[in-house]
């Protein structure tokens, strides 16, 4: 394999310059390993968590699935450097046994000699009879560091001890600086910390002694090599992993997000002092295992490692492997201020990740043969609030799709009045045309439950709402709202539709935002609203029995269909209420076909728009995968108006005409 890993003579050992105390930290090892860039500019990271892994009480055995994981990533990738970050350890051991599984854990690491270091994250003290046998997370370090391959410091940070509960912190907090490929000048650092175990109500930090040794070696190194440039490497994640997916959008997050982020029980101060000294431009973690999503917060990259070892817990029943991984970053000694990473699954590697065959089966189409393919088109419109003058445009548009594809769905995605020219027949014109124009179902928007103009009782909001539903000639979907004395669905409101099309079950889910209760509107006041994507995840169980695909029409606004789309089984977000003008579907790609993906929303109130999105699904196992899609909004110039939404349109205004006279 390639190597940046050069084994000193000891006439270049004496030419190289340590720093002073604490920075002589990561010049040189017992092993006199030192990590360069290769001629090309290229260095690259792995990033290993979670491992967690044996599987015999008597004997510990790594689960053999974990260590091949390992080695064909190693293999595959060939890295410059592993950092393990964090909970090695997994379930109680004697010191006999911690040595022999540590050894294991170890072995495609030292097999293919790349250098390699480990973090320690809070389960590293589990095994209980090895900590009675002084087999502490100091102790582990010595045996780590014993290991050719192993570049491992005892603490750098001198915040090495054991607290008031028991627990030893910051063992091993330590940097080691990247070289050019002459090995003269440190171009680039890496920080790895202790994360540390427990603290009075939850996870622990990294302390303040530890946030301190960073912040003056940071500028200690700053002043004798300039500001290096540098990726962070540690266990538990800061609270600002939790703040950054709170905005998805803004802080630009892609990736999976399986469960919430549970980091320490306060703000160490560690982001604000890698953010004041500007020489971190990432920090990643392991700890929660079903996430791996990046973002950028503040300049600096926060993200996640899906986790190594196949034995701890992975998402449920037939997902469980799914996200066992390694993170891989690439840096180049051309812009040393940016990075690319990159997740590699198991399933990448051609490694079985299911129990019983591939997993994250979108759908239950059982009697599906293997390669079989299906499309789908779905024409969408959201927010028209009254305007309905590109309406007939529309019907045409619709119409001309339906005649040239065999399985079309047109769905519609609410706040279809309030404002525009009909706002006081409260929905009425609207589903008129909506009716002649085809829709197979629609969601309930915000503004569907206001009663114009500005407002009306519990009794005017549900009268509205049931003129609405029982004029509209396809269902009508709301699942995240229910009637405060019951908790049942509004009368006559489905949480989802099931559409064959030509034996294929496409299931569509809706939901709304939770403006209307937000706002304290009188008319919902009957009524409790909960945040869609937590109803998405509770249905899409009961529909993967029912359905083969699943889809969400959705007037959350993109921030909750950002979340909505990481709900492993969703093929397709179909959003409203933002009037976000989406000419291309967002995506998240997946080593499977597209994870989840596209998000689709077509503008709003006078800036509305016809969208398409276009899905091809094939079967893998009995059950359907999104493999490719494309989709955009309609250009209107040279379609022909159709007549018939024409003559509703003027047969309403008429009938406001009318109106307005008998008032005047």
């Amino acid at each position: 394999m390639k190597k940046t890993l050069t084994l000193m003579l000891a006439v270049l050992m004496s030419v190289l310059v340590l720093l002073p105390g604490n920075l002589a930290l990561a010049e040189e090892t017992q092993q006199n390993i030192q990590l360069r860039f290769h001629e090309d500019g290229s260095f690259k990271i792995m990033q290993m968590s979670d491992f967690q892994d044996f599987i015999n009480d008597e004997k510990p055995e790594v689960n053999p699935r974990s260590i091949e994981l390992m080695a064909k990533a190693i293999a595959q990738e060939q890295p410059d450097l592993v950092v393990m970050t964090g909970d090695q350890i997994g379930g109680n051991m004697n010191a006999e046994q911690l040595q022999d599984y540590i050894t294991q854990m170890v072995a495609p690491l030292e097999e293919a000699e790349v250098p390699w270091l480990v973090t320690y994250g809070n389960h590293d003290e589990d095994a209980t009879d090895a900590l009675t046998e002084g087999w502490n997370k100091i102790r582990q370090l010595d045996f780590y560091m014993s290991f050719a391959h192993n570049i491992n410091q005892h603490s750098m940070s001198g915040a090495e001890s054991v607290d008031e509960n028991g627990n030893t912190i910051a063992v091993g907090d330590m940097n080691v600086l990247v070289y050019d490929n002459s090995g003269v000048q440190p171009l680039y650092n890496i920080w790895a910390f202790d994360s540390n175990r427990y603290a009075e109500g939850g996870y622990d930090i990294i302390r303040r002694d530890q946030v301190n040794w960073y912040y003056e070696t940071s500028k200690e190194l700053e002043a004798q090599y300039g500001l290096l440039n540098s990726l962070m490497f540690f266990h538990i994640p800061l609270p600002e992993w939790s703040i950054m997916t709170s905005d998805a959008l803004r802080y630009d997050v892609s990736g999976h997000k399986y469960e919430n982020e549970c980091p320490g029980v306060v703000n160490s101060g560690l982001f604000a002092a890698a953010e004041e000294r500007g020489d971190v431009r990432g920090m990643f973690v392991g700890h929660d295992h079903v996430n791996d999503y990046v973002g950028t917060y503040k300049n600096i990259k926060l993200g996640y490692d899906a986790n190594v070892g196949f034995q701890t817990y992975g998402l449920g029943g037939e997902e469980k492997h799914y996200m066992r991984g390694v993170r891989v970053f690439e840096l180049n000694a051309e812009d040393l201020s940016t990075f690319e990473t990159r997740m590699l699954y198991a399933s990448d590697l051609g490694i079985d990740v299911s129990l019983d065959g591939p997993a994250l089966a979108v759908a239950a189409a059982d009697e599906s043969a293997d390669g079989e393919t299906f499309e789908l088109t779905i024409l969408h419109q959201n927010d028209i609030h009254g305007h309905v003058d590109r309406l007939p445009y529309y019907k045409t548009l619709i119409d001309q799709v339906k005649a040239e594809k065999e399985n079309v769905l047109v769905l519609q995605g609410g706040d279809i009045f309030l404002r525009g020219e009909f706002q006081d027949l409260q929905g009425e014109a609207e589903m008129d045309m909506m009716n002649a124009m085809g829709f197979d179902t629609w969601v309930l928007g915000n503004n569907d439950f206001r009663v114009p103009p500005q407002g009306g009782s519990i009794m005017d909001g549900n009268e509205q709402i049931q003129n609405l539903i029982t004029q509209a000639e396809f269902p009508t979907l709301c699942a995240n709202v229910t009637m405060k004395d019951t908790s049942e669905y509004i009368d006559n409101v489905e949480p989802y539709t099931i559409k064959d099309i030509n034996g294929i079950k496409v299931a569509v889910i809706g939901v709304t935002s939770l403006k209307p209760q937000q706002r304290e509107w009188e008319e919902v006041s009957d009524k409790v609203f909960e945040s869609g994507e937590i109803t998405v995840a509770r249905l899409v169980p009961e529909l993967q029995e029912q359905s083969d695909i699943i889809i969400v029409l959705s007037h959350c606004g993109i921030h909750v269909d950002a979340l909505i789309d990481r709900i492993p089984g969703v093929s397709a977000v179909i959003g409203a209420d933002d009037h976000f003008v989406i000419e291309k579907p967002m995506y998240i790609p997946d080593p499977v076909g597209f994870y989840a993906g596209p998000i689709a929303q077509a503008g709003g109130e006078g800036d509305h728009y016809l969208g398409r999105l276009d899905l091809k699904f094939k079967t893998n196992e009995g059950a359907w995968y999104l493999d490719s899609f494309d989709g955009y909004l309609y250009d209107l110039d040279g379609v022909e108006a159709n007549q018939d939404i024409l003559d509703l349109i003027e047969s309403y205004r008429a009938i406001i005409e009318e109106s307005q006279k008998q008032a005047a």
